[in-house]
């Protein structure tokens, strides 16, 4: 299988096509110091990794910038939406030309009313409890709408989709990484040579630092086949534990 070499300002591979599904957004977004990533064919993982790095850590203006960018850029008129709602939250009242400006570059891609909408909020922000526009790619959004959306959503996961990579991504979607932890956590003792198993949790571990979750896990896996063996090794060294 091919590794994915990533960069300080590129991300490229050995042989495009499907391996280029296999870049582990966890390892190369957080060594890019650019603000507008190019992730070409990868920009859903992208897309994630970000969408959990807001809502982990919801000040951290530069995953907000990327987010934005990244779905302005490919035109996800329904995650730039919630994207700016999760922007507008995290900085209430504050940072009026950022949100003013990465509004102004959304609006092409935004419907008129949720541009009409936010614009109204240039110099209040919006609040986590706030009544606003249904939008299930918000993260940092407590309202009653994103709540009620939350649990239907939820159940119908629970009846339909059995997979546990697309139950974690679910949670991952609205914030809920413990749940999502969890989630992969299990299904990797159960079937662990699920190697997308692996990379997703070890994406999770890294965005979030948790380094005492990582040990753990490494120790109730034991010897159990493990085909990310060099995945783990390089986050062991970048969350600084020892093996």
């Amino acid at each position: 299988m091919e590794l994915i070499v990533c960069n300080s300002t590129n991300t490229t591979s050995q042989k495009s096509g499907p391996e280029e599904s296999l870049v582990e957004a966890s390892f190369c977004i957080p060594v890019n110091n650019r603000l507008q990533l190019d992730v070409s064919s990868w920009h859903d993982k992208a897309a994630d990794y970000l969408t959990f790095a807001v809502a982990r850590f919801p000040h951290d203006l530069c995953s907000h910038v990327r987010r934005i960018s990244l779905l302005q850029r490919h035109k996800n008129e329904a995650g730039l939406q919630g994207a700016l709602i999760d922007l507008f939250i995290a900085l209430q009242g504050k940072g009026r030309q950022l949100r003013e400006r990465m509004l102004t570059v959304s609006k092409p891609v935004l419907r008129e009313e949720n541009y009409v909408f936010l614009s109204k909020f240039l110099d209040t922000g919006l609040s986590a409890l706030d009544a606003l526009p249904s939008s299930r790619y918000s993260v940092l959004s407590k309202g009653v709408t994103g709540t009620s959306q939350l649990v239907q959503r939820s159940h119908t996961q629970d009846t339909v989709i059995q997979d546990p990579l697309a139950q974690a991504h679910d949670h991952i979607e609205y914030g809920q990484l413990d749940i999502a932890m969890d989630i992969l956590e299990s299904a990797i003792l159960e079937t662990p040579s699920r190697q997308e198993l692996h990379l997703e949790l070890l994406g999770i571990y890294r965005a979030t630092n948790e380094a005492d979750r990582y040990l753990a896990m490494r120790e109730r896996l034991g010897p159990n086949i493990n085909p990310s063996h060099d995945a783990w090794m390089e986050l062991a060294g970048y969350l600084r534990v020892d093996v």
